[in-house]
């Protein structure tokens, strides 16, 4: 299991955002999860929009996956989008766009693992689709995760305190502050 970031990296909370599964090109997303748009093109512009209403240049965004869907265009939407990204595997991502969302600078960091903490200690989980939590490296280890949208968690029911759902249907379309989720230690 690979640890996501460092404390020597500068983490800084109020600086660092997490949105999940925003789906860029995606026109069925909108029926799918009845987002409030009336096609794809002003909910590109909406993401756009939100998204650079809170995330400065300065700003570090994780990104748990799905971040685009179909051709190519969408690159150049994420292109558009402030801050640092760091996208986590999601199973809508191909790895020849991820690879040339990186060469041209779209996005500044890839895992492709199914899971990564957020640190050492194993007290945050960052991933695409929620992990079982026998992979938990301890009962007090909270998951945040996408893939689920705007659906109701149906797995490890014993441990729904546990989840975070940070798909962009249930925070508001907008990347949420990553202190929102977790007290980080500076």
């Amino acid at each position: 299991m690979e640890s996501l970031f460092e404390y020597e990296r500068g983490f800084v909370s109020d600086n660092w955002f997490i949105i999940s599964d925003t789906h860029f090109g995606h026109s069925n997303i909108i029926k799918y999860c009845n987002r409030p748009y009336k096609d794809v093109h002003e909910m590109n512009n909406a993401l756009i929009i939100n998204w650079n209403s809170v995330v400065s240049d300065n700003d570090i965004v994780i990104h748990c996956g799905d971040i685009g869907f179909g051709k190519d265009q969408f690159m150049e939407m994420v292109n558009q989008l402030n801050g640092y990204k760091i996208v986590i595997k999601g199973n809508h991502d191909r790895p020849k766009q991820i690879a040339k969302m990186l060469d041209i600078g779209a996005i500044n960091e890839y895992y492709s693992d199914d899971f990564v903490l957020l640190d050492k200690t194993g007290d945050v989980i960052i991933s695409h689709r929620p992990v079982n939590p026998k992979l938990f490296p301890n009962e007090l280890t909270i998951n945040l995760h996408g893939h689920i949208h705007n659906h109701e968690l149906e797995e490890f029911t014993d441990f729904k305190g546990n989840y975070r759902n940070v798909s962009c249907e249930v925070i508001n379309y907008t990347p949420s502050r990553l202190d929102n989720y977790v007290r980080i230690i500076k």
